[in-house]
């Protein structure tokens, strides 16, 4: 009998250090996946309340949805509610309940960070003669909980600007010159796409680059900001990138030229005009993997760009200079090969090939 409890007791210790060990297993784990993601945030909340006009007094239990996506709550007691986790993009956002009319409040902006606020007005009716109201959302004058210097560019914005490369959309902001934020230095902007960092620590450009069709919304961040903005010193730039949902879409889009002029005594041979030395070839996709469940995003692109300055093929790299000696006159002293083709070729040709995926994995419905 003595055996059998030395041997329950040694069991039970057993599972208990390997139930700790399970334990700390399990924290370092989860330490180590949220950690990178504590970074800064990536999405927006929307919060508001329900209330009715007659009597000016909240509603409760009144269902909240967020459509075409899974998010959505039910308004408490005193009629508030709260969205969290919804990422940056315009949406429709609907309020029902058994015995007063619908309403839908239409293009609510949700940013990175900001809280956007929603106040529904619903009376009650039959329920028989049910109506429905539709409501323009309009942006309030005033981001209160907007604490330091912030610049929201969202898709829209991006799609009608003349650029090419999400960095010229820095450069159209005030306080940026030549990369560097209010005269600070190069390195002390910190960049991240998604909310996880892509700075180059050795000359604090971008490791990752992204393509301006796949940008949901970009924030520039150039002072006064939280500490979760950690190692930024100047400026802080999160971009958040596009999502595929439950349909699918895509699209396709090229353009070519050159650059042409007549001033050759400053840059030789741009005289010569080709259509093609400059092509920009882009292209994305989004739709549904599996419904209500999970979703992608692709995107690719192909750039090149010629330049403007360009030169003749006359040497090559590995030709060799022989000198004759002295004795030659100095006219002739040397002799330097001469291998190249004599074509017209770049001198700051630029060419890029980008490809991008997302896969996005929903939430069940909040409600």
């Amino acid at each position: 009998m003595k055996q059998f409890e030395r041997a329950d007791k040694i069991v039970n210790v057993f599972l208990k250090i390997m139930t700790r060990r399970f334990i700390f297993v399990l924290s370092a784990i989860y330490i180590f996946f949220s950690g990178p993601f504590a970074f800064a945030g990536n999405t927006g909340k929307i919060s508001g309340k329900v209330i009715n006009p007659q009597t000016g007094e909240g509603i409760p239990f009144v269902n909240i949805v967020v459509e075409e996506t899974n998010f959505g709550a039910a308004s408490s007691i005193n009629g508030d509610f709260y969205i969290i986790g919804v990422p940056p993009g315009t949406y429709n956002i609907k309020a029902s309940a058994i015995g007063y009319n619908s309403q839908t409040i239409k293009n609510i902006s949700v940013s990175i960070d900001l809280t956007t606020k929603v106040e529904f007005k619903i009376s009650e009716t039959n329920v028989e003669l049910k109506n429905e109201i539709v409501v323009e959302a309009t942006r309030p004058p005033i981001t209160k909980d907007l604490t330091a210097s912030t610049a929201i560019i969202n898709s829209k914005d991006i799609s009608v600007l003349p650029i090419t490369e999400f960095q010229e959309i820095l450069q159209l902001k005030a306080g940026i010159v030549g990369g560097n934020v209010r005269g600070g230095r190069s390195g002390e902007v910190v960049y991240a796409i998604d909310g996880v960092p892509v700075t180059d620590v050795y000359d604090g450009s971008t490791v990752v680059d992204v393509n301006t069709s796949s940008i949901q919304e970009l924030q520039f961040v150039s002072g006064a900001f939280n500490a979760e903005y950690g190692k930024a010193l100047s400026g802080y730039v999160n971009i958040a990138t596009k999502e595929g949902d439950d349909k699918f879409r895509g699209s396709f889009t090229a353009y070519a030229g050159d650059n042409l002029s007549n001033h050759t005594d400053i840059f030789k041979y741009i005289d010569h005009f080709n259509p093609l030395n400059t092509r920009d070839v882009e292209g994305n996709l989004s739709g549904p993997i599996y419904k209500d469940f999970a979703s992608f995003y692709l995107n690719g692109r192909y750039y090149y760009n010629d330049g403007w300055l360009k030169g003749k093929k006359v040497y090559n790299p590995w030709d060799i200079t022989i000198n004759q000696g002295s004795t030659v006159p100095i006219e002739s002293k040397y002799i330097i090969q001469q291998t190249g083709d004599g074509s017209i070729v770049p001198m700051n040709y630029d060419e890029k090939i980008a490809f991008q995926g997302k896969l996005t994995l929903k939430p069940s419905s909040a409600i």
